[in-house]
């Protein structure tokens, strides 16, 4: 407890020294910036499940026109992937990914009305493309079952600069909001397939 109130008195005499002096010292002297590393995954190939705090993505439907929504039609949370997030370019920085059906390489997410939904590939459309930047990303997982690939990430449009949620139940559609990195509801983990759930 001593040790705690003698680093407020350095703290609060420092910033009175430095206020009377008119040389203060830079805010990063006393406090640390906590910003974490950002990290751009690479999922190797692998069929993923995205899965959040309070859903798991997931198509209505398997065609165009269905929403993308907070549970997954394909079966138990993690056990059947629903999605490829394929790179746009080898070697482009930061990454780009192109979200398509882990079944139907041809339907891709894209956004209408600031909503999530399958629609046809259209390489023109920049809609379809995606930006995902994670605090955690790991690597040669290809292959591995229920592997955890990335968490703490934030999925979002190069487009419109908004970032997915979740809705507030699990069949509503999946939205572009503005990003905020507090929300749990914008936080999201990918997982590749685990065999053994499906009794594999």
């Amino acid at each position: 407890m001593l040790l705690l109130s003698n680093a407020f008195l350095f703290i609060s005499l420092t910033l009175s020294a430095s206020l009377k002096s008119g040389s203060a010292y830079p805010l990063s002297f006393l406090l640390r910036d906590w910003e974490p590393e950002i990290c751009n995954p690479d999922f190797e190939g692998s069929a993923l499940s995205v899965v959040g705090n309070h859903g798991e993505w997931g198509a209505q439907y398997i065609k165009p026109g269905s929403h993308v929504i907070g549970t997954s039609t394909r079966g138990a949370q993690v056990a059947n992937p629903d999605f490829h997030f394929t790179l746009t370019h080898n070697g482009e920085t930061p990454r780009r990914y192109v979200i398509q059906d882990v079944d139907n390489d041809i339907f891709v997410v894209g956004i209408v009305d600031n909503k999530l939904q399958l629609q046809n590939l259209n390489i023109s459309n920049p809609t379809q493309i995606w930006k995902v930047e994670c605090e955690f990303c790991d690597s040669g997982f290809a292959g591995e079952d229920a592997y955890l690939a990335a968490y703490d990430c934030a999925i979002s449009s190069p487009t419109t600069e908004g970032c997915v949620q979740l809705g507030l139940n699990k069949t509503q559609p999946l939205t572009l909001v503005p990003c905020s990195r507090r929300d749990e509801k914008q936080s999201f983990q990918f997982w590749t397939a685990n065999a053994t759930a499906r009794g594999e």
